[in-house]
Parts: structure tokens; C-alpha cells; sequence
């Protein structure tokens, strides 16, 4: 991306911890709303993003009893400011959860305008392993791949799938935590301190992430019969998955910031997306409705 991509929804730079792109903010633009009304905290602003974001750090079944939408109006400045007639959203929760919104003319053409469009990049594909475990990156470490270990992190035989999958999440984490993390000079100082905390950390809530997703695969029917524990397993995938995008945000430019795909929710379905919506005149348009995450 570009200084000139005008996101739907910013706070977000063309790298990890750049400076914020210019995005869809300003009142009678983009609005937020909750159960189809628009919300009010203190904090609502002119889009109420501030209200309606952190409800998906609630339990999921708090939430999951309401419906979220985002109402997006196109008008003529905004589609000037588009680039080649695209708007781009994001996920501020999860990696690669991003997408697209194609602005089409009143007669179904194609808006122009006198930038072009950037590329995203290329979806997840998930099968294999990953497809079996219910995860996104760890069939180079599964047994006889390229990375697996020799070490094993489970007792007995490993001949379940279940265990497999684990023994390989694991794996990954070992590897990653290694070689992910830059040597501390001679003479460390806090910050070098706080860098290697986050290099470590980040392939650490990884595989909270992708063993939460293991779970949720093989054993989804006793999660549900335990008080709470489906509630704890979705918390895990969210939050810890905000928390690597904080990491990555401060670390910048330093090793091990590239997002992986393990940063997505636990729904192979719910990563990228493509939206078509037609302007003439500033038409108010309900890009998602539901309660899965939308716009955030």
C-alpha cells in the first residue's frame, strides 16, 4: 500500500508500526451501530468505532447475541480519493483479514478515478495438515515435513491426529521463538529487553492461537459442555491475536514482524473479501450484518 489508499476503516500504515493512511472517518461517512442503532458511548465520535470495537473483546457469547453493522455512504470526494475507484478495509484483530470495496457507477460500470488500484495480498490457502488440524501454517513442521522436530512434546506414541497436530503447533513455536529473536548486544539496555520479550512472545501467542483452533476442530462438542470454556478458547484466539499486532506494531521494521496467517480467526472462511457497491449519489449502503467481526 500507498500513502495515497484511502482505507474504510485507518489507524493502520503500509507497514507494521508506519504512519496512519488516510481512511473513511469523517461524520456522515462511515457509522458503526449495534443492534441497528447507532451507538452512544462517550467515546462514540462521528463513526462510534470506539463503542463498537471493543464488544468483540467481551465473551463471545455476550456478543454473539447482538448483530453488528457497518453503514458505509459513498460520496463524490471519496471516490476521487480511491485508488482506481477501490477502498480498502481491515481487521484490527486478526492478520490477514482484510479486503476490498469496488465502487461501481449508477448503470453497474466501473468508477474511475485517475489512480490505480492496489494489490492485495494473495489469500490463505488452507488443506493438507492445516486443513486436518484446523489451523494455517504449521504442515512444514507436521512429521517427515522440512521443518518438523525430532524432539517430541507429548508423551506417548503421537499417533492420533490430535496429537500430531499439537506436536507440530509446538514444533513451530520452538522454531520460530529461536529464530525469530535477534541476539541481545553486549550491553543490553531495557528496550533490547522489551524486543526480545515481544520476538518471543509473538510465535508464544501463535500457538495459544493455533492450539485454541485444534480444540475447537477435534473437540468442539466438549468445549461446548464446559461452563465458559467456549467463551475462553474464541477470548484466546482474539486477544492474543490483537496483542501480536501490537508487538508487531512497536517492533516495526525489526525481525520476525511479517504477518502469518495463524492470525485469523478460527473460520477458514472469514479472511478475505470483495465488495461491489454502486454510486450515484451518497447512497448509505449496510456492508455487513451478523455477528461475526465486520468492519474494525
Amino acid at each position: 500500500m500507498s500513502p495515497g489508499v484511502l482505507m474504510v476503516q485507518g489507524a493502520h500504515g503500509s507497514t507494521w508500526g508506519g504512519a496512519e493512511l488516510p481512511e473513511v472517518e469523517g461524520a456522515g461517512e462511515l457509522l458503526y451501530k449495534i443492534d441497528g442503532v447507532a451507538t452512544t458511548c462517550p467515546d462514540a465520535g462521528d463513526t462510534g468505532l470506539d463503542c463498537y470495537e471493543p464488544e468483540f473483546f467481551y465473551p463471545r457469547s455476550a456478543w454473539s447475541e447482538k448483530v453488528y453493522t457497518a453503514e458505509l455512504t459513498i460520496t463524490q470526494a471519496m471516490a476521487d480519493a480511491s485508488r482506481g475507484g477501490v477502498l480498502y478495509y481491515f481487521c484490527h484483530i486478526h492478520s490477514k483479514m482484510s479486503g476490498k470495496i469496488t465502487i461501481q457507477n449508477a448503470d453497474g460500470t466501473a468508477y474511475t478515478s485517475s489512480t490505480s488500484e492496489l494489490a492485495l495480498y494473495e489469500p490463505t490457502t488452507i488443506s493438507g495438515v492445516d486443513g486436518v488440524c484446523g489451523t494455517a501454517t504449521i504442515a512444514e513442521y507436521a512429521g517427515g515435513a522440512l521443518k518438523a522436530c525430532d524432539e517430541a512434546y507429548l508423551c506417548g506414541d503421537i499417533d492420533t491426529d490430535f496429537e500430531r497436530c499439537m506436536q507440530a503447533v509446538d514444533c513451530k513455536m520452538k522454531t520460530d521463538m529461536k529464530d525469530g529473536t535477534d541476539p541481545l548486544p553486549a550491553t543490553p539496555s531495557e528496550a533490547d529487553y522489551l524486543v526480545a520479550f515481544m520476538q518471543q512472545m509473538i510465535p508464544h501467542h501463535q500457538n495459544a492461537v493455533e492450539q485454541a483452533k485444534i480444540a475447537l476442530k477435534f473437540d468442539l462438542a466438549d468445549i461446548q459442555a464446559v461452563e465458559d470454556m467456549e467463551d475462553i478458547v474464541h477470548s484466546i484466539i482474539n486477544v492474543q491475536n490483537f496483542q501480536i499486532h501490537q508487538f508487531r506494531n512497536y517492533l516495526g521494521g525489526i525481525k520476525d514482524v511479517v504477518a502469518t496467517a495463524a492470525d485469523t480467526p478460527s473460520d477458514p472462511e472469514a479472511k478475505t473479501s470483495n465488495a461491489v457497491f454502486a454510486y450515484s449519489a451518497p447512497v448509505a449502503a449496510v456492508l455487513f450484518a451478523g455477528t461475526a467481526v465486520a468492519l474494525l
